[in-house]
């Protein structure tokens, strides 16, 4: 699986998991992607992080390097 950095990194957390705002470009074939995705692993949102999700135009499988996050509702 090939690895990506993200975008404008944003998340929210609370106490039954996180919702992640991220923007990418899939290193498969180059399209752009953007998206709320939700982890039900809070604690691994603070600081830097990976997670794994399928690009929507080749549908392969990309790991998305968040690093700097800020908060996605002030």
């Amino acid at each position: 699986m090939r690895v990506v950095r993200g975008l404008d990194v944003k998340v929210s957390v609370d106490e039954s998991g996180g919702m992640i705002s991220v923007d990418w470009h899939c290193p498969y074939c180059g399209e752009y992607n953007a998206g709320f995705y939700y982890s039900s692993k809070s604690d691994i949102l603070s600081g830097d992080f990976e997670i794994d999700h399928e690009c929507e135009e080749c549908g392969k499988m990309v790991t998305i390097e968040c690093i700097g996050a800020q908060e996605l509702f002030s």
